[in-house]
């Protein structure tokens, strides 16, 4: 089918007033998620910031290795099943088998709390008996990063499922802004009681937050699906499920926790003076990176159901939306940090201003994944997760090559360098995929060609 039809002299207007409505209303849309991630994200700046301060830029690196270590080994423990919610979910829901749908959600956190329970015994009983047999004090972040797994992980699974079910709240209230919200207010009342805030102590406080906010969260869930799936027997399919699952794994890592990513292997180069630098700026251009998440979470859901029910020129009509949002609030988002970029990072404190540069490549990246559109997405939610997982996997390994060549020499700048070079090269191998599999060209070039 030709991507647009066109057919007598009134054609081309007709489209583009539907086009201009429905951008109108995904634009109202996308205002409301996008508040409540502004708000997250709001939250995590802050706190980064007052944790820099309050810490020293030598503690504070300590504390953002430990904690992107626990969100890149709680990623592997989740398996993908948070991100093959929506494809598995949605699926389910079109062919109305709610079965299928209560049985995933159950396997997923029995397997997300099995895998996470293991991987946090064994990995801090390693860093404690390593500290003991080279007669060392013990890296209590990082042990408490480890214990803290199966609640993260479980946290971020079942925000998965409210977004299948399209909950928005309960997709980004509790593991967004209450906890974020919460562990803020806890390190702030210890740093004015005059505790000696460390990188350990700021750990074993978000530990103990995300188990008061995962038990809300699950009981808030629990109420909300009922009247969907209460009284419905679960059926399981787990060998299907983790087919479509772990290839969102390698992708997850590629994508959302790509900064975390980055952050372990610095880590393994440069002090942790210079990690707390990097993490500094890549928290300031996820200013942009977040939009990015607000637009794709509002329509992946819709994406996913349309293309089960082979509604093709609806995708393509939403992904051209999509695209236009992203890019737009790209452009601006970018424009912020290179007119602000040295205030935002002064924030942390004077030692951070010297992630400028670094900054600004890293915010052009964020642009670059933009106007490429949500390529990636769209072969997960179409079922074609495992091209992705190529893609990301070649993406991981560039990095780790990059990284091994640039930063010894380089330091941050070789490392936003590798950012810059491996988003370009994923996104266009993403779009070129999506282009000859689904017939969308869902850059923002494509876009304003239909138009």
């Amino acid at each position: 089918m030709p991507e647009t039809e066109l057919t007598g002299p009134a054609a081309p207007s007709a489209p583009r007033k539907r086009f201009g409505r429905g951008f109108a209303r995904l634009a109202r849309g996308s205002a409301l998620f996008f508040s409540a991630r502004l708000i997250g994200a709001a939250l995590a700046y802050v706190t980064q910031v007052a944790l820099a301060n309050w810490m020293g830029d030598l503690e504070f690196g300590r504390y953002a290795g430990a904690f992107a270590t626990c969100t890149v080994v709680t990623t592997i423990c989740v398996l993908g099943l948070r991100d093959a919610s929506l494809r598995v979910v949605g699926l389910e829901l079109a062919n109305e088998n709610t079965g299928k749908a209560l049985g995933f959600i159950r396997r997923g956190r029995q397997i997300v709390l099995g895998a996470g329970s293991a991987v946090a015994l064994i990995g801090a009983a390693s860093i404690w008996g390593y500290a003991h047999w080279t007669d060392q004090p013990p890296h209590w972040a990082l042990i408490t990063s480890f214990l803290a797994i199966p609640a993260f992980g479980l946290l971020r699974l079942q925000s998965g499922h409210a977004h299948a079910f399209r909950r928005f709240t309960l997709t980004v209230l509790p593991n967004t802004i209450v906890r974020p919200a919460a562990f803020l207010a806890v390190v702030a009342v210890l740093w004015l009681n005059d505790f000696a805030l460390g990188a350990g102590l700021a750990m074993a406080v978000h530990l103990g937050v995300a188990l008061i906010v995962l038990l809300g969260q699950s009981a808030i869930l629990g109420r909300a699906l009922r009247p969907q799936l209460g009284g419905v027997t679960a059926e399981y399919d787990t060998r299907s499920w983790l087919k479509i699952s772990s290839p969102l794994l390698v992708v997850s890592l590629a994508s959302t926790f790509y900064p975390e990513v980055n952050v372990t292997l610095l880590g393994l180069f440069q002090p942790p003076q210079d990690v707390a630098v990097y993490w500094a700026a890549w928290r300031t251009a996820f200013f942009i990176g977040f939009g990015i998440i607000a637009v794709d979470s509002l329509v992946l859901p819709s994406i996913s159901q349309l293309h089960a029910a082979g509604e093709v020129g609806q995708v393509r009509h939403l992904v051209a939306q999509a695209a236009m949002l992203r890019f737009s609030g790209g452009l601006v988002g970018l424009a912020v940090l290179a007119l602000w970029g040295r205030p935002l990072l002064a924030i942390f404190g004077e030692e951070f201003e010297r992630g400028y540069p670094a900054l600004l490549i890293l915010g052009t990246a964020q642009l670059v994944r933009a106007g490429f559109g949500p390529v990636s997405e769209l072969l997960n939610v179409t079922g074609r997760q495992v091209a992705s997982m190529w893609v990301s996997a070649a993406g991981l390994a560039l990095t780790a090559v990059l990284f091994l060549i640039l930063v010894p020499a380089h330091g941050l700048m070789g490392a936003s360098i590798t950012v810059l070079v491996v988003t370009l090269l994923t996104s266009l191998a993403s779009h070129e995929i999506v282009r000859r599999s689904l017939g969308v060209h869902a850059s923002i070039l494509g876009t304003l060609r239909r138009k």
